[in-house]
Protein backbone atom coordinates (compact mmCIF):
# COMPACT_ATOMS: atom_id res chain seq x y z
CA UNK A 1 0.00 0.00 0.00
CA UNK A 2 2.77 2.43 1.03
CA UNK A 3 4.77 1.66 -2.39
CA UNK A 4 1.23 2.53 -4.47
CA UNK A 5 0.22 5.62 -2.30
CA UNK A 6 4.03 6.44 -3.30
CA UNK A 7 4.08 5.46 -6.84
CA UNK A 8 0.88 7.79 -6.89
CA UNK A 9 2.49 10.52 -5.53
CA UNK A 10 5.50 10.37 -8.37
CA UNK A 11 3.71 11.29 -11.62
CA UNK A 12 2.64 14.64 -9.36
CA UNK A 13 5.96 15.85 -8.47
CA UNK A 14 7.37 16.73 -11.74
CA UNK A 15 10.07 19.52 -11.10
CA UNK A 16 9.69 18.72 -7.20
CA UNK A 17 13.09 18.74 -5.29
CA UNK A 18 11.22 15.30 -3.48
CA UNK A 19 11.09 13.81 -6.42
CA UNK A 20 14.37 12.22 -6.68
CA UNK A 21 13.98 11.26 -3.34
CA UNK A 22 10.68 9.36 -4.04
CA UNK A 23 12.03 7.44 -7.05
CA UNK A 24 15.35 6.17 -4.77
CA UNK A 25 12.15 4.78 -2.17
CA UNK A 26 10.59 3.30 -5.05
CA UNK A 27 13.85 2.27 -6.97
CA UNK A 28 14.69 -0.08 -3.43
CA UNK A 29 11.17 -1.65 -3.07
CA UNK A 30 11.90 -3.19 -6.58
CA UNK A 31 14.89 -4.27 -5.95
CA UNK A 32 13.93 -5.62 -2.67
CA UNK A 33 14.50 -9.76 -2.26
CA UNK A 34 10.87 -10.05 -1.52
CA UNK A 35 10.70 -14.09 -3.08
CA UNK A 36 14.26 -14.34 -4.19
CA UNK A 37 16.18 -17.23 -2.33
CA UNK A 38 19.51 -19.44 -2.09
CA UNK A 39 19.03 -22.65 -3.59
CA UNK A 40 17.89 -25.36 -1.14
CA UNK A 41 21.36 -27.46 0.21
CA UNK A 42 19.03 -30.68 -1.29
CA UNK A 43 17.35 -29.42 -4.38
CA UNK A 44 13.99 -31.50 -4.32
CA UNK A 45 14.20 -33.04 -1.36
CA UNK A 46 10.96 -33.07 -0.59
CA UNK A 47 10.36 -36.15 -3.27
CA UNK A 48 13.47 -38.04 -3.14
CA UNK A 49 13.02 -41.23 -2.03
CA UNK A 50 13.92 -42.21 1.76
CA UNK A 51 17.54 -43.83 0.79
CA UNK A 52 18.76 -41.07 -1.90
CA UNK A 53 17.52 -38.16 0.62
CA UNK A 54 19.66 -39.95 3.74
CA UNK A 55 22.74 -40.26 0.94
CA UNK A 56 22.41 -36.56 -0.14
CA UNK A 57 21.84 -35.31 3.76
CA UNK A 58 25.23 -37.43 4.85
CA UNK A 59 27.25 -35.92 1.87
CA UNK A 60 26.23 -31.97 2.67
CA UNK A 61 26.81 -32.63 5.94
CA UNK A 62 30.40 -34.31 5.60
CA UNK A 63 30.93 -31.60 2.86
CA UNK A 64 30.02 -29.17 5.74
CA UNK A 65 32.39 -30.47 8.10
CA UNK A 66 34.80 -30.45 5.61
CA UNK A 67 34.81 -26.76 4.32
CA UNK A 68 35.18 -25.61 7.89
CA UNK A 69 38.25 -27.87 8.81
CA UNK A 70 39.52 -26.89 5.49
CA UNK A 71 39.49 -23.41 7.35
CA UNK A 72 39.90 -23.39 10.53
CA UNK A 73 41.84 -25.22 12.81
CA UNK A 74 40.24 -26.97 16.61
CA UNK A 75 37.27 -24.81 17.36
CA UNK A 76 35.23 -28.40 17.62
CA UNK A 77 32.86 -26.89 19.63
CA UNK A 78 31.71 -24.09 17.00
CA UNK A 79 32.25 -26.11 14.27
CA UNK A 80 29.63 -28.80 15.86
CA UNK A 81 27.21 -26.29 16.54
CA UNK A 82 26.98 -25.37 12.77
CA UNK A 83 27.32 -28.89 11.96
CA UNK A 84 24.01 -28.96 13.65
CA UNK A 85 22.47 -25.56 12.58
CA UNK A 86 22.64 -27.14 8.98
CA UNK A 87 20.98 -30.33 10.32
CA UNK A 88 17.83 -28.08 11.21
CA UNK A 89 18.34 -26.71 7.91
CA UNK A 90 17.78 -30.04 6.07
CA UNK A 91 14.55 -30.25 8.14
CA UNK A 92 13.26 -27.80 7.48
CA UNK A 93 13.89 -28.16 3.62
CA UNK A 94 12.23 -31.78 3.59
CA UNK A 95 9.09 -29.95 5.29
CA UNK A 96 10.05 -31.71 8.75
CA UNK A 97 11.17 -28.92 10.69
CA UNK A 98 10.02 -25.33 11.02
CA UNK A 99 12.00 -22.65 10.64
CA UNK A 100 15.37 -22.55 12.40
CA UNK A 101 15.18 -21.09 15.96
CA UNK A 102 18.11 -19.54 16.99
CA UNK A 103 20.85 -17.11 16.07
CA UNK A 104 24.67 -18.14 16.80
CA UNK A 105 26.37 -15.90 18.76
CA UNK A 106 30.60 -16.80 18.66
CA UNK A 107 32.65 -15.60 21.84
CA UNK A 108 36.13 -15.49 22.43
CA UNK A 109 39.72 -13.23 22.67
CA UNK A 110 40.43 -11.02 19.56
CA UNK A 111 42.18 -13.12 16.62
CA UNK A 112 40.59 -16.88 17.23
CA UNK A 113 38.87 -16.35 13.84
CA UNK A 114 35.26 -15.87 15.01
CA UNK A 115 34.79 -13.74 11.59
CA UNK A 116 36.51 -15.76 9.42
CA UNK A 117 34.42 -18.35 10.75
CA UNK A 118 31.96 -16.64 9.29
CA UNK A 119 32.80 -16.32 5.89
CA UNK A 120 34.25 -20.24 6.18
CA UNK A 121 30.23 -21.65 6.87
CA UNK A 122 29.04 -19.19 3.81
CA UNK A 123 31.13 -21.08 2.40
CA UNK A 124 30.21 -24.21 3.91
CA UNK A 125 26.27 -23.28 2.96
CA UNK A 126 27.30 -23.89 -0.84
CA UNK A 127 28.82 -20.47 -1.09
CA UNK A 128 25.48 -19.25 0.39
CA UNK A 129 25.56 -15.07 0.59
CA UNK A 130 26.84 -13.61 3.50
CA UNK A 131 27.48 -9.79 4.84
CA UNK A 132 29.35 -8.74 8.16
CA UNK A 133 28.03 -5.62 9.74
CA UNK A 134 30.40 -4.09 11.78
CA UNK A 135 28.71 -2.57 15.22
CA UNK A 136 31.57 -1.82 16.92
CA UNK A 137 31.27 1.90 18.54
CA UNK A 138 27.47 2.02 16.89
CA UNK A 139 25.83 4.36 19.26
CA UNK A 140 22.71 5.30 16.87
CA UNK A 141 19.80 2.95 16.43
CA UNK A 142 18.98 4.72 13.64
CA UNK A 143 22.25 2.75 11.82
CA UNK A 144 20.24 -0.40 11.93
CA UNK A 145 16.42 0.52 11.98
CA UNK A 146 16.92 3.03 9.38
CA UNK A 147 15.51 6.64 8.78
CA UNK A 148 11.96 7.73 8.49
CA UNK A 149 11.47 9.27 4.71
CA UNK A 150 10.57 12.41 6.11
CA UNK A 151 14.48 13.37 6.93
CA UNK A 152 16.71 14.88 4.53
CA UNK A 153 18.92 11.96 3.46
CA UNK A 154 17.19 9.35 4.62
CA UNK A 155 18.33 5.83 4.15
CA UNK A 156 17.47 2.81 5.20
CA UNK A 157 18.82 0.40 8.18
CA UNK A 158 22.33 -1.73 7.43
CA UNK A 159 19.86 -5.17 8.27
CA UNK A 160 17.61 -4.25 5.19
CA UNK A 161 20.86 -2.48 3.18
CA UNK A 162 22.07 -6.17 3.47
CA UNK A 163 19.57 -8.15 2.38
CA UNK A 164 19.13 -5.72 -0.48
CA UNK A 165 23.04 -5.63 -1.80
CA UNK A 166 23.38 -9.17 -1.35
CA UNK A 167 20.04 -9.66 -3.81
CA UNK A 168 18.49 -13.08 -1.23
CA UNK A 169 16.29 -13.10 1.67
CA UNK A 170 17.83 -15.76 3.47
CA UNK A 171 21.33 -14.71 3.77
CA UNK A 172 24.08 -15.20 6.77
CA UNK A 173 24.24 -11.73 8.03
CA UNK A 174 27.23 -11.48 10.38
CA UNK A 175 26.93 -9.10 13.70
CA UNK A 176 30.60 -7.99 14.68
CA UNK A 177 31.51 -6.99 17.96
CA UNK A 178 28.10 -7.36 19.05
CA UNK A 179 29.48 -6.54 22.72
CA UNK A 180 30.57 -3.02 21.76
CA UNK A 181 27.13 -1.40 20.77
CA UNK A 182 26.71 2.36 22.62
CA UNK A 183 23.46 3.69 23.37
CA UNK A 184 23.61 7.74 22.19
CA UNK A 185 20.53 7.68 20.02
CA UNK A 186 17.90 5.68 21.10
CA UNK A 187 19.38 1.90 21.91
CA UNK A 188 20.49 0.00 18.87
CA UNK A 189 20.51 -3.28 21.34
CA UNK A 190 16.88 -3.32 22.01
CA UNK A 191 16.02 -2.69 18.25
CA UNK A 192 17.95 -5.92 17.49
CA UNK A 193 15.22 -8.09 20.23
CA UNK A 194 12.76 -7.87 17.11
CA UNK A 195 15.38 -8.49 14.31
CA UNK A 196 16.56 -11.48 16.19
CA UNK A 197 12.91 -12.84 17.40
CA UNK A 198 12.35 -15.97 15.37
CA UNK A 199 8.58 -15.21 16.10
CA UNK A 200 8.72 -11.90 15.47
CA UNK A 201 11.07 -11.11 12.78
CA UNK A 202 8.87 -11.74 9.55
CA UNK A 203 6.80 -8.89 10.52
CA UNK A 204 9.80 -6.44 11.00
CA UNK A 205 9.52 -2.88 9.63
CA UNK A 206 13.03 -0.85 8.46
CA UNK A 207 11.75 2.94 9.00
CA UNK A 208 12.72 3.99 5.34
CA UNK A 209 11.42 0.95 3.43
CA UNK A 210 8.65 -0.44 5.50
CA UNK A 211 7.76 -4.21 5.92
CA UNK A 212 11.30 -6.08 5.62
CA UNK A 213 11.18 -9.89 6.46
CA UNK A 214 13.77 -11.13 8.29
CA UNK A 215 12.84 -14.18 8.91
CA UNK A 216 14.51 -16.38 6.54
CA UNK A 217 18.39 -14.95 7.68
CA UNK A 218 21.13 -16.97 9.20
CA UNK A 219 22.46 -14.35 11.87
CA UNK A 220 25.77 -14.93 13.48
CA UNK A 221 27.12 -12.78 15.89
CA UNK A 222 31.10 -12.21 17.21
CA UNK A 223 31.60 -10.57 20.72
CA UNK A 224 35.13 -10.72 23.06
CA UNK A 225 32.73 -11.08 26.33
CA UNK A 226 29.32 -11.88 27.41
CA UNK A 227 28.98 -8.07 28.39
CA UNK A 228 25.61 -8.14 26.45
CA UNK A 229 21.93 -7.45 28.12
CA UNK A 230 20.24 -10.52 29.04
CA UNK A 231 17.20 -10.33 27.33
CA UNK A 232 19.44 -9.64 23.91
CA UNK A 233 22.22 -12.95 24.96
CA UNK A 234 18.93 -14.94 25.08
CA UNK A 235 18.38 -14.62 21.57
CA UNK A 236 21.67 -16.64 21.08
CA UNK A 237 23.29 -19.83 21.37
CA UNK A 238 26.15 -19.31 22.66
CA UNK A 239 29.63 -20.53 21.44
CA UNK A 240 32.33 -20.30 23.25
CA UNK A 241 35.73 -19.96 20.86
CA UNK A 242 38.54 -20.81 23.22
CA UNK A 243 42.53 -19.57 22.26
CA UNK A 244 44.97 -21.33 20.81
CA UNK A 245 47.65 -23.38 22.24
CA UNK A 246 50.89 -23.50 21.19
CA UNK A 247 50.52 -26.96 18.62
CA UNK A 248 47.80 -24.83 17.48
CA UNK A 249 49.05 -21.95 16.61
CA UNK A 250 51.61 -24.28 14.81
CA UNK A 251 48.80 -26.12 12.51
CA UNK A 252 47.70 -22.60 11.86
CA UNK A 253 50.73 -20.85 10.90
CA UNK A 254 52.20 -23.71 8.77
CA UNK A 255 49.29 -24.79 6.97
CA UNK A 256 47.21 -21.46 6.50
CA UNK A 257 49.38 -18.43 7.44
CA UNK A 258 52.65 -19.32 5.22
CA UNK A 259 50.86 -20.37 1.94
CA UNK A 260 48.96 -17.38 1.95
CA UNK A 261 51.47 -15.08 2.82
CA UNK A 262 53.74 -16.56 0.02
CA UNK A 263 51.00 -15.84 -2.76
CA UNK A 264 50.09 -12.27 -1.05
CA UNK A 265 53.28 -10.68 -1.23
CA UNK A 266 54.19 -12.80 -3.48
CA UNK A 267 57.54 -14.71 -2.59
CA UNK A 268 58.32 -18.06 -4.87
CA UNK A 269 62.05 -18.94 -5.13
CA UNK A 270 63.51 -15.87 -3.16
CA UNK A 271 62.65 -17.48 0.29
CA UNK A 272 63.55 -20.81 1.51
CA UNK A 273 62.02 -22.46 4.70
CA UNK A 274 62.99 -25.77 5.28
CA UNK A 275 61.37 -26.70 8.58
CA UNK A 276 57.89 -24.11 8.68
CA UNK A 277 56.56 -26.27 11.45
CA UNK A 278 59.69 -25.35 13.68
CA UNK A 279 59.64 -21.41 12.31
CA UNK A 280 56.25 -21.00 13.31
CA UNK A 281 56.73 -23.09 16.96
CA UNK A 282 59.63 -20.37 17.32
CA UNK A 283 57.51 -17.31 16.40
CA UNK A 284 54.38 -18.60 18.34
CA UNK A 285 57.03 -19.57 22.02
CA UNK A 286 59.15 -16.80 21.60
CA UNK A 287 57.02 -13.67 20.33
CA UNK A 288 53.22 -14.22 20.93
CA UNK A 289 51.42 -14.31 24.23
CA UNK A 290 48.11 -13.69 22.97
CA UNK A 291 45.28 -16.46 22.72
CA UNK A 292 44.57 -15.31 19.21
CA UNK A 293 46.52 -15.87 15.85
CA UNK A 294 46.62 -12.36 14.64
CA UNK A 295 49.96 -11.36 16.21
CA UNK A 296 51.06 -14.52 14.86
CA UNK A 297 50.01 -13.52 11.26
CA UNK A 298 51.64 -10.02 11.76
CA UNK A 299 55.53 -11.70 12.37
CA UNK A 300 55.32 -13.96 10.32
CA UNK A 301 54.46 -11.66 7.35
CA UNK A 302 57.34 -9.23 8.96
CA UNK A 303 59.81 -12.63 8.68
CA UNK A 304 59.27 -13.11 5.01
CA UNK A 305 59.68 -9.13 4.05
CA UNK A 306 62.27 -8.96 5.81
CA UNK A 307 64.03 -12.01 4.13
CA UNK A 308 63.20 -10.22 0.68
CA UNK A 309 64.58 -7.19 1.95
CA UNK A 310 67.91 -9.10 2.67
CA UNK A 311 67.49 -11.50 -0.94
CA UNK A 312 66.87 -7.52 -2.93
CA UNK A 313 70.52 -6.84 -1.07
CA UNK A 314 72.08 -9.94 -1.71
CA UNK A 315 70.30 -11.65 -5.11
CA UNK A 316 70.63 -15.14 -4.08
CA UNK A 317 68.13 -17.23 -1.92
CA UNK A 318 67.51 -16.43 1.62
CA UNK A 319 67.04 -19.70 3.82
CA UNK A 320 64.52 -18.81 6.97
CA UNK A 321 64.65 -20.54 10.07
CA UNK A 322 64.59 -20.03 13.59
CA UNK A 323 67.85 -19.24 14.28
CA UNK A 324 67.43 -16.28 11.95
CA UNK A 325 64.25 -14.95 14.24
CA UNK A 326 66.72 -12.82 16.75
CA UNK A 327 68.28 -10.64 13.51
CA UNK A 328 64.50 -10.06 11.97
CA UNK A 329 62.26 -9.86 15.59
CA UNK A 330 64.67 -9.15 18.21
CA UNK A 331 65.17 -11.12 21.35
CA UNK A 332 62.26 -13.40 22.32
CA UNK A 333 60.52 -12.39 24.58
CA UNK A 334 60.45 -13.96 28.20
CA UNK A 335 57.17 -14.23 29.67
CA UNK A 336 56.55 -15.59 33.36
CA UNK A 337 55.56 -19.21 33.49
CA UNK A 338 52.74 -20.09 36.86
CA UNK A 339 54.02 -23.57 35.95
CA UNK A 340 58.08 -23.22 36.59
CA UNK A 341 58.06 -22.43 40.23
CA UNK A 342 55.28 -22.45 43.03
CA UNK A 343 53.56 -18.85 43.44
CA UNK A 344 51.26 -19.32 46.48
CA UNK A 345 49.09 -16.52 45.92
CA UNK A 346 49.26 -15.47 42.22
CA UNK A 347 46.02 -15.05 40.24
CA UNK A 348 46.30 -14.88 36.29
CA UNK A 349 43.56 -13.13 35.26
CA UNK A 350 43.17 -13.09 30.78
CA UNK A 351 42.78 -9.96 29.40
CA UNK A 352 39.87 -8.71 27.19
CA UNK A 353 43.19 -8.54 24.29
CA UNK A 354 43.46 -12.37 25.55
CA UNK A 355 46.68 -11.78 26.98
CA UNK A 356 47.69 -13.06 30.96
CA UNK A 357 47.71 -10.39 33.45
CA UNK A 358 49.00 -11.98 37.00
CA UNK A 359 47.64 -10.55 40.20
CA UNK A 360 49.83 -11.36 43.32
CA UNK A 361 47.45 -11.72 46.78
CA UNK A 362 49.30 -11.56 50.08
CA UNK A 363 48.91 -10.90 53.89
CA UNK A 364 51.18 -8.84 56.21
CA UNK A 365 51.71 -11.49 59.04
CA UNK A 366 51.82 -8.84 61.59
CA UNK A 367 48.69 -7.05 60.41
CA UNK A 368 45.81 -6.24 62.82
CA UNK A 369 43.63 -6.06 59.52
CA UNK A 370 41.30 -8.87 58.81
CA UNK A 371 40.19 -10.32 55.71
CA UNK A 372 40.99 -9.31 52.23
CA UNK A 373 41.12 -5.83 50.71
CA UNK A 374 40.48 -5.36 46.97
CA UNK A 375 42.12 -2.05 46.05
CA UNK A 376 41.50 -2.42 42.04
CA UNK A 377 37.60 -2.71 40.10
CA UNK A 378 37.64 -6.18 39.73
CA UNK A 379 34.89 -8.44 38.37
CA UNK A 380 33.17 -11.01 40.44
CA UNK A 381 35.21 -14.41 39.08
CA UNK A 382 38.52 -11.97 39.68
CA UNK A 383 37.41 -11.14 43.32
CA UNK A 384 36.74 -15.06 44.00
CA UNK A 385 39.66 -16.59 42.69
CA UNK A 386 41.49 -13.60 44.39
CA UNK A 387 39.72 -14.72 47.71
CA UNK A 388 40.80 -17.84 47.39
CA UNK A 389 44.12 -17.33 46.74
CA UNK A 390 44.00 -15.12 50.09
CA UNK A 391 42.93 -18.09 51.87
CA UNK A 392 45.84 -20.18 50.62
CA UNK A 393 48.40 -17.32 51.59
CA UNK A 394 46.44 -17.12 55.19
CA UNK A 395 46.65 -21.47 55.54
CA UNK A 396 50.44 -21.11 54.85
CA UNK A 397 51.06 -18.49 57.11
CA UNK A 398 49.44 -19.87 59.89
CA UNK A 399 50.70 -23.68 59.35
CA UNK A 400 54.21 -21.73 59.31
Amino acid sequence: EEADREMRRYGSLKGNPEQPRVAEFLNSVIRFPWREKAPDLIPGARVMPGPVLAEARQNVLAAVRASLDQSHSGLEEAKAEMVQYVVQILQRETGQGKKVGWNLLLVGPPGVGKTTLVRAFSRALQNRKYEVIPLGGMDDEAELAGHRRTYIGARMGKLARALLDLGISNPIVGLDEIDKLGARNGDPRAFLLQALDPEQNKDFRDRYLGPAPLDGVIFVATSNSLNIPGPLLDRFTVIHVPGYSVDEKVDIGAHHVLPRLREEIPITSEIEIPQPRALVRAVARGYTWEEGARRLVKLLRKVLLRGLREWFDRGTTITVDSRSLERYLGKPWEYPSIRSEDRVGEVAVPTARGQLRFLRVGLEADSSKSGLIINQTWGPATVNSARLAGDVVSHRLDSA
